[in-house]
């Protein structure tokens, strides 16, 4: 009788082992799926983050290249602006030269008559 008490409390202290063990195995397993979850999620909202990024970025290029052609607008238009000031005061500085020199002749010219004048007296 004392082999099998022995025996039969043997067994229950394996069978309490077992269980524990079976116990701390279920509890490992739902640990790492839980881990498994929240490293998928983490991955997915990682992945979220990059497709907003990118997305941003392609906003901020497309602004960007907007920018650019509006700039590049603008600095022909200056440019233009540059040259037709530069014709126009051209242009101006031509015409004073112009009323200068006929201003030079008629005075020459009245000087000429003045002398005619002074001459034929």
């Amino acid at each position: 009788q004392t082999m099998l008490h022995q025996c039969q409390c043997r067994f229950a202290d394996l069978q309490s082992e077992v269980e524990t063990r079976m116990r701390l195995i279920e509890e490992l397993q739902e640990s790492q799926e839980r881990e498994r979850e929240e490293s998928l999620k983490r991955i997915q909202e990682a992945l979220e983050r990059v497709r907003q990024l990118e997305q941003d970025n392609e906003a901020l290029q497309k602004r960007l290249a907007a920018q650019q052609k509006a700039q590049q607008r603008e600095d022909l238009e200056a440019r233009r602006l540059k040259q037709a000031r530069k014709v126009q005061e051209e242009e101006e500085r031509e015409a004073r030269r112009v009323r200068q020199a006929k201003l030079e002749e008629a005075q020459r010219l009245q000087q000429l008559g003045l002398r005619r004048q002074e001459e034929a007296r």
